[in-house]
């Protein structure tokens, strides 16, 4: 079972990273992340970072804002 201090440990070792990225990573859905990640920001633990996409890749971001999140 994902806890909060999976998230953390995992940013502390892998700096800023997308909500996709860490869903995919702990077998979860991005929701379940955001959710997470938006208590541990309350606490002042992690920060939300708005990158803009301009990747060009096939990932169906469409230069959309991606969320992601980092450890403070």
């Amino acid at each position: 079972m994902l806890s909060m201090l999976d998230i953390k440990a995992y940013l502390k070792e892998h700096g800023t990273t997308g909500e996709n990225d860490l869903a995919a990573h702990f077998k979860t859905t991005a929701p379940m992340i955001a959710m997470m990640c938006e208590k541990l920001a309350e606490k002042g633990q992690v920060k939300l970072i708005e990158i803009e996409s301009s990747c060009g890749c096939t990932c169906g971001c469409n230069g959309k804002t991606k969320r992601a999140w980092r450890l403070v």
